[in-house]
């Protein structure tokens, strides 16, 4: 979904000029969660059609100036907006956020601690947000009924 920010500039809580500027939302590609079936699996990765997914968006002229790239700390997110981006977006920078996650409903959703994270994935000690990310950064159970009113305020 793309379009531009709807907000009135006296509930803005920054001075960001939004005007002409756009927030694209992505999904992750397939993770092997979604293609089993297997909603118990930990933190799953992409498959190889979910990589090839997300290497299909390198080009997408939506994506190619992006400013600001938010990522879940979950394993597939992370791999989708590395296969996108590479190591950095080539006019932005990334940053993890536990806020931009998946709603906890299954033990799929749940993610992994975040020195297993960095065993995997490296390169997100550069990431904006990364000294702030939480060892136990996983949402409660309870998040999957709360995320709306406790998450994405905090989000905003």
């Amino acid at each position: 979904a793309m379009g531009p920010r709807h907000s009135h500039p006296e509930s803005r809580k920054d001075n960001t000029d939004w005007k002409g500027r756009r927030i694209l939302l992505v999904r992750h590609g397939e993770g092997f969660h979604n293609a089993n079936r297997d909603w118990r699996l930990v933190d799953p990765v992409l498959t190889e059609r979910g990589l090839a997914q997300a290497q299909a968006l390198r080009d997408d002229p939506r994506l190619v100036d992006a400013e600001l790239v938010v990522v879940s700390p979950l394993a597939r997110a992370l791999q989708t907006a590395m296969e996108i981006f590479g190591e950095r977006p080539a006019n932005g920078r990334f940053m993890v956020s536990p806020l931009h996650s998946e709603r906890n409903a299954s033990r799929c959703d749940r993610g992994r601690p975040k020195t297993e994270i960095v065993a995997d994935f490296p390169g997100i000690q550069a990431w904006e947000g990364f000294e702030e990310l939480p060892e136990n950064w996983m949402h409660p159970k309870s998040d999957a009924k709360k995320w709306r009113k406790e998450r994405l305020p905090k989000f905003r």
